[in-house]
């Protein structure tokens, strides 16, 4: 592979990668983060924030494996990791290994969040499924992947939100605070205008905390339940 190449992390923020490590037979390769452009800027709000550490790893076999080589690594409780897996499988009995992926999710207390067929009537048929699996039982799916189809391709990528996520919860912490205090003063008000222009403070801060709280709860969502996409 180059020895750079640019990407997006899952957050919108672009990146330059550089390659580690290759195999000796030169398929598996994995790959680092080494520069945000703009530095800490988050396309998505346009703020500048704490940067997301990212690995990446791949593996590509024109024979096709039985086993998955992906690793997740020791668990970190005090981090707060995104994994996305990607899997490109081949298989002579389509039904049966959808009916085993969907099985295995199930039994791992997983979902899908959205599926695609194409072709059928005599040709070949392609699927992409987009599944959620719980970050804890992940391991697991990627040790039994292989036994639904012969993999072709796979990667793992790991974002570290840990800062972004105790960012948002301190910000959060900050405007509870400042809603209290409004309601103690609130109570206190002496006329209309006082009235008026404590409410119109309580609608932005409640604005606000409703905004940090959807992005906490994806965030947490993201992280409990990893995604796995499967082709």
């Amino acid at each position: 592979p180059p020895d750079y190449v640019t990407g997006v992390t899952q957050r919108g923020k672009t990146v330059l990668f550089r390659y580690d490590a290759m195999t000796e037979d030169g398929q598996a390769y994995t790959k680092s983060a080494l520069v945000y452009l703009p530095y800490g800027y988050n396309a998505e709000d346009g703020e500048y924030i704490s940067t997301e550490s990212v690995s990446e790893s791949f593996t590509d076999s024109s024979s096709g494996n039985t086993t998955s080589s992906l690793q997740l690594g020791k668990p970190d409780p005090s981090r707060k990791l995104i994994y996305n897996v990607n899997y490109t499988l081949e298989t002579k009995t389509y039904d049966d290994s959808v009916a085993a992926l969907l099985d295995l999710t199930a039994t791992l207390g997983g979902y899908t969040e959205s599926s695609d067929t194409r072709g059928g009537n005599g040709s070949e048929r392609y699927s992409t499924y987009v599944l959620r699996i719980p970050s804890d039982k992940l391991q697991d799916f990627i040790s039994s992947v292989g036994t639904i189809g012969s993999i072709r391709r796979e990667s793992l990528s790991t974002q570290d939100i840990t800062l972004e996520y105790v960012d948002v919860e301190s910000r959060l912490a900050s405007l509870r605070a400042q809603e209290a205090r409004l309601i103690e003063l609130l109570g206190q008000a002496k006329d209309l205008d006082e009235v008026l222009r404590i409410e119109e403070s309580l609608a932005n801060i409640r604005y606000e905390i409703e905004s940090y709280t959807t992005r906490l709860n994806t965030m947490s969502s993201l992280v409990s339940y990893s995604t796995v996409t499967v082709e």
